[in-house]
């Protein structure tokens, strides 16, 4: 595992997704070289619709010659109800037989055993998976079952999204019960997901009874649906205008109830919404969850005041209408103390929204408000909802005036853990108090076109993990869970609207952030993401659409392993970055390095300390932009290799040379100076500070150096290929061959060895690759303290026609500058 291990970090630092990692090539010949002469059974669980191409892995081609076989599946990570097998089936060019079960007709049709047993099956993989988690079959196989129900009863013609609620239906349901019941619901939210074609779903289910009962009932102008699971949930669509109710429906057995009308907002002018009679729930006291959608009923006495088990209510689109009942007690809103999901979409219900109201909601978990109040609403929950983990307060209808943003909103909210105030186009700034909430990890800001800047250290908790500021709109229908961003398919795919103002985000000091995304953001300048754990930045999935973006800072980001930039679209960065620094070591501050100003004007400056020497490979495509147009000479680079720490104090603005005349001058040659006695130390030349415009430095011995110092490599663009007139390298006691190749030293003019314990030589003698004009231009050759060094330049190397100056102190090992053929 080691090996794969040792390759995966490998990939890491040069940025390559998780899906466009290569097979390892010495373990595919072990692979063949094994299964060569072996007979053999090979099951393949493929996650995809494609075919793959297995002997690329070392497995030995399957033939009708061989008795290999290979047995394969695709889609593995999800269930499918679908009739595209035919479509799979004509892509298929190496598989010999291929294997469907119809789902609705045919000799082979999946029967209603035979679908249990599946879903079963699948149940217990994933349980075997988390086995920490105190799961059981069952209990996975119900939440299954419950996920296909929803994507019966809210499939894609009605253009809802409701059943991205499932991971919450799950609880408020009483299917996942437990002290571990957050953390199951996490995991199952990632692993159940199912891939159905609407109308074929329909005809599936009506095939599966008992485990699904669906009873279809037409009558004039009106047809209504209902689905009836496992003798527990019970599902009603209709589309009457007058409900027949529920008193036909078991009162113990109806844990949830949907109601909704499948009129879409659109035709509210043209069709009136249901009208919900009183008394519709008066027998449905167990009822847990209920969403009603394009409803009507009375607000002041709505027709749920008898369901006191409700855990979740969902409200889309409903209507006021006026009733001769009235309730005005708070005894009579005792169902709100079970409740532990609000959802209001786009109903004008100011009551429910009262301080009142809200204080009775002492369980509350999770309040979403969508179309309904601005992102100031946050002040109104002061000192109330003290279980609050999730809070979303989106596109709202209409704004309220400026108000001044109250210190204690989110001092009581020490349990939030997702904030999502997307599409409040009005906000100017992030609340203040928001670094009060200790919990908090997920932040969305997406369509905040308003803001001006975010900065971190003011206004936002180190416990964050995940950012998103989307200029081009809120994500559609979506539920968050914990860690996790709308994925692309919830994203809107275009902008219709004005440009977002934004022109500085900083997260600098959010410790825990891995995960971020910024598009559509024309006006930022300046982004900071210091002290962050974002281990790969990617301009081409993270960061879009940012033409204007200036400087970049990277400061104490210990994780970071590689920036993968954009140089393909029309958005790509380079052009505009001016400024990039970086800082991988651990325990270093987020101190600025201080650009001088009366410098000759620089389009691009660079300035990185790097522990890690791999990551060098993500500067040189910024500066390569520059070279391949001829125009190096306006890159300025300060670049340093070293795992020694630094400490600056708070807000010490640092000059970038100043790091490299710290580590010379840190008495760090006593043991040479003991050796060598006091003139010949006094005499040795100085380290390259000031005087250059780009700059390398090697010190202390980074990670990742040996690799990285090969010169020209194909496809790599390692720290060599930055190396132009001056190299120093200093203090890497493991070092064996400081250059083990010499292609791309043409230019080179001084060098520095200091400190080289295990050294034998500078370039090797024989490297795979190198140029015939490599080192003719060196004028001065310095050594110092390197007590196995052999030679320095390798056998092939020219008669150094410029060499003017030659210092060698305590190299007793050295016998040539450059070994004789």
């Amino acid at each position: 595992m080691a090996m794969f291990d040792n390759q995966d970090e490998e990939d890491d630092f040069n940025g390559l997704d998780k899906d466009s990692r290569d097979v390892i090539a010495s373990i595919a010949t072990e692979i063949d070289r094994t299964l060569r002469d072996c007979k053999f059974l090979m099951i393949f669980l493929n996650g995809s619709d494609n075919e793959v191409d297995a002997t690329r892995f070392g497995i030995p081609q399957m033939t009708e010659f061989r008795n290999n076989k290979m047995i394969w599946t695709f889609k593995r990570r999800l269930l499918t109800i679908h009739s595209r097998n035919s479509e799979t089936a004509a892509k298929l060019r190496y598989s010999h037989l291929f294997l469907s079960a119809a789902l609705v007709h045919g000799e082979y049709q999946i029967r209603e055993p035979e679908f249990c047993a599946l879903v079963h099956g699948e149940a217990t993989t994933i349980v075997a998976r988390h086995q920490m988690l105190d799961m059981d079959t069952t209990m996975v196989t119900e939440c299954y079952l419950f996920e296909l129900s929803l994507h019966y009863n809210f499939h894609s013609i009605t253009r809802l999204g409701w059943a991205a609620h499932s991971s919450n239906y799950w609880i408020c349901a009483g299917i996942i019960e437990g002290n571990k019941e957050m953390e199951i619901r996490n995991a199952l939210h990632g692993e159940i997901r199912w891939e159905c074609d609407a109308p074929l779903l329909h005809r599936v289910l009506q095939e599966l009874n008992p485990t699904f009962s669906v009873k279809k009932i037409t009558k004039p102008l009106a047809v209504s649906t209902r689905c009836l699971v496992k003798d527990c949930w019970i599902l009603i669509t209709s589309q009457e205008h007058e409900m027949d109710g529920m008193q036909d429906i078991p009162v113990l057995t109806a844990k949830i109830g949907t109601n909704r009308s499948d009129h879409p907002p659109a035709l509210e002018g043209q069709d009136c919404p249901a009208v919900l009679p009183s008394d519709m729930f008066k027998y449905s006291r167990s009822l847990a969850v209920l969403v009603l959608y394009y409803c009507a009923f009375s607000f002041a006495s709505p027709p749920f005041l008898m369901c006191s088990s409700l855990r979740f209510l969902g409200l889309d689109n409903c209507k006021h209408k006026p009733s001769e009942q009235y309730c005005d007690t708070d005894a009579e809103w005792t169902f709100l103390l079970s409740l532990w999901v609000l959802e209001i979409r786009y109903t004008e219900w100011d009551e429910i929204l009262s301080k009142e109201k809200m204080d009775l909601m002492s369980n509350l978990k999770e309040l979403n408000i969508e179309g309904v109040r601005s992102w100031q609403y946050i002040n109104q929950l002061r000192k109330i909802l003290p279980h609050l983990y999730r809070l979303r307060i989106t596109n709202p209808r209409i704004y309220q005036a400026e108000t001044t943003d109250a210190d204690d909103s989110f001092m009581d909210k020490g349990k939030l853990q997702i904030l999502d105030l997307s599409g409040n186009r009005e906000m100017k700034v992030v609340p203040s108090s928001l670094s009060k909430a200790s919990s908090l990890q997920v932040l969305l800001l997406d369509g905040c076109l308003g803001l001006e800047c975010v900065i971190a250290p003011h206004t936002l908790p180190s416990t964050l993990i995940s950012f998103s500021l989307d200029g081009y709109g809120a994500a559609s229908h979506w539920t968050p869970a914990i860690n996790l961003l709308p994925p692309e398919n919830w994203r809107p795919s275009s902008t219709g609207q004005k440009d977002a103002k934004i022109s500085r985000i900083c997260l600098e000091g959010c410790t825990s952030l891995e995960n971020l995304f910024l598009r559509g953001l024309p006006n930022l300048v300046e982004l900071d993401l210091s002290g962050t754990g974002i281990k790969i930045l990617d301009f081409t999935t993270m960061v879009m659409q940012v033409t204007c973006l200036r400087r970049l800072f990277l400061l104490g980001c210990e994780r970071l392993v590689a920036i993968r930039w954009d140089q393909k679209s029309r958005y790509a960065i380079h052009p505009q970055l001016e400024l990039l620094c970086i800082d991988t070591r651990a325990g270093t501050g987020y101190s600025r390095p201080s650009i001088n100003h009366t410098k000759k004007s620089f389009r691009l400056q660079i300035h990185a300390i790097l522990s890690d020497a791999r990551l060098a490979r993500s500067l040189w495509p910024a500066i390569d932009c520059y070279r391949g147009k001829g125009s190096l000479v306006d890159v300025y680079f300060n670049i340093l290799v070293t795992s020694a720490p630094i400490v600056y104090s708070s807000g010490e603005d640092v000059q970038p040379e100043a790091t490299h005349r710290m580590l010379a001058e840190a008495k760090q040659y006593d043991d040479v100076h003991a050796t060598a006695g006091d003139a010949p130390m006094q005499d040795f030349p100085q380290a390259p500070t000031t005087n250059l415009n780009r700059h390398v430095g090697i010190s202390q011995g980074s990670r990742g150096l040996e690799s990285e110092l090969l010169g020209y490599f194909p496809a790599r663009n390692n720290l060599a290929l930055l190396i132009r007139r001056q190299c120093r390298v200093e203090r890497c006691p493991k070092l064996d061959t400081v250059f083990p190749g010499t292609y791309g030293f043409e230019a080179l003019e001084t060098i520095w060895a200091l400190d080289l314990l295990m050294a034998h030589c500078i370039w090797s003698k024989r490297g795979s690759y190198h140029h015939y004009s490599s080192f003719r231009e060196l004028q001065h050759l310095n050594l110092r303290a390197c007590p196995r060094l052999r030679f320095v330049l390798p056998v092939w190397a020219s008669s150094l026609p410029r060499l003017e100056t030659l210092h060698i102190i305590n190299c007793m090992d050295l016998r040539y500058v450059r070994p004789r053929c």
